[in-house]
């Protein structure tokens, strides 16, 4: 992406409106509820988690995204011949084919402004047990969140050109961002059993309020393994439907 300088700026400059603009949304948020805590954390607080929850979306952004909807195109077009016959595993050859880079800017934003800021300003308490939770959580969030994409454009094997569930996990990433016990309970069952997205990051709200189990993360350890196991499947069956350009 960066041979193309117009859309590498332009990539950037969104990036940064977009970091402004979520930074003032939660400030705002707290100012017009005149509020000083949401679930019992603070505004900083909400501020931590959502910073590391972008550090995972920025790393599907760079690796992810743009390399799923090419996959996506190359079932219903028959073009993945090409990856399938190198001597390759086609897995990583279709994974990994290129990346976007523009979204640097937000990556500097981030680890040079806002985490800085925040460990200057307020307090967390974390010692090193909590860094190593915190850590096994990022480290686990972006297996799942990266499956779950994969899974979005391996669902095109069965139904080409399948472009809703792709849109429904970009899309519904944004409840991360909010401790979970604020969405009504069925919500919550729901993106913990049935769409694991409250396993991507937000268990960092555990960690803040020293409620982090070790049941959570064997629960956070089997969902990964399981949805490997159905990305893998999925993946070996699909191929046997995908129709040759030839």
């Amino acid at each position: 992406m960066f041979m193309y300088k117009e859309n590498t700026w332009v990539g950037m400059v969104t990036s940064m409106v977009y970091f402004i603009i979520q930074i003032l949304f939660i400030y705002f948020l707290f100012a017009a509820g005149n509020i000083d805590y949401l679930a019992g954390f603070d505004r900083h607080e909400i501020y931590l988690v959502f910073a590391f929850s972008q550090l995972v979306v920025i790393f599907i952004f760079w690796f992810v995204s743009d390399n799923v909807r090419d996959m996506i195109k190359g079932i219903y077009q028959g073009r993945l011949d090409f990856f399938l016959l190198k001597p390759v595993d086609p897995r990583f050859l279709i994974m990994y084919q290129r990346f976007s880079g523009s979204f640097t800017i937000s990556i500097v934003l981030y680890l040079l402004f806002l985490f800085p800021y925040l460990f200057y300003v307020h307090d967390f308490q974390l010692g090193i047990i909590a860094w190593m939770q915190i850590i096994y959580i990022l480290l686990v969030s972006l297996v799942i969140y990266t499956i779950l994409f994969w899974l979005a454009g391996l669902a095109n094997f069965y139904w080409p050109n399948f472009q809703g569930m792709l849109l429904f996990i970009n899309n519904i990433g944004e409840v991360n961002r909010y401790p979970k016990s604020i969405y009504p309970y069925v919500m919550q069952f729901l993106l913990t059993f049935i769409y694991p997205i409250f396993l991507v990051e937000n268990p960092i709200y555990n960690v803040l309020d020293d409620s982090f189990s070790w049941e959570l993360g064997v629960q956070m350890g089997l969902m990964t393994v399981i949805l490997v196991m159905i990305f893998l499947i999925l993946w070996k069956d699909g191929l046997r439907r995908y129709g040759s350009a030839a």
